[in-house]
C-alpha cells in the first residue's frame, strides 16, 4: 500500500460556470472557500469538505459537460457524508438547489473498518455543471 500523507483524497473538477459553481458549493452547501489559484491556462477555486479539498479547474471558453443517455466508464459521482440528511436537503432546497427525494439503502452486509455496516440515507444532487453529488447520513 502507499504510504499516505494525508487520510483523504482530493478532487479535482472542471468546471464551466464558474458563478453557479460558487452558488452550490460556496453558498448551497456552506462549504469554506480556501482560496484561488491562477494558473496559467485558467484557476482553480479550492473549497474544504473535511478533510478533503474539492479543487474547481475553471478554464476560459470551456464548455459545459454533455449529458450522457447512457452509463459510462468513469466517475459518476461522488459522496459527502453528512450528520443530518434532512438539514442537509433542507439547506440545498433553501439555496434553490434540485435534490432528489431522499432514499435508503440496506446492503444487508456489514464490512471492515472504516466501511462499517453498508446502510444509509442519501439524497442526490448536482451541481451547477450537472456533476453528480451523494449526500449520505450512515445508519
Amino acid at each position: 500500500m502507499l504510504e499516505l500523507s494525508k487520510g483523504s483524497v482530493d478532487i479535482g473538477i472542471m468546471v464551466a460556470d464558474e458563478a453557479g459553481q460558487q452558488r452550490f458549493y460556496g453558498e448551497a452547501l456552506g462549504l469554506p472557500f480556501m482560496g484561488k489559484v491562477e494558473l496559467p491556462n485558467g484557476k482553480l477555486l479550492i473549497y474544504a469538505c473535511g478533510d478533503t479539498l474539492l479543487k474547481l479547474y475553471v478554464i476560459p471558453d470551456m464548455g459545459a459537460k454533455t449529458a450522457a443517455s447512457t452509463p459510462s466508464a468513469g466517475i459518476t459521482y461522488f459522496t459527502i457524508n453528512v450528520a443530518d440528511i434532512k438539514a442537509a436537503v433542507a439547506r440545498l432546497e433553501a439555496g434553490g438547489v434540485d435534490v432528489q427525494p431522499i432514499g435508503e439503502f440496506d446492503a444487508g452486509v456489514t464490512l471492515e473498518p472504516p466501511v462499517g455496516r453498508v446502510k444509509a440515507l442519501y439524497a442526490i444532487t448536482a451541481d451547477a455543471d450537472g456533476n453528480m453529488v451523494e449526500l449520505l447520513q450512515r445508519i
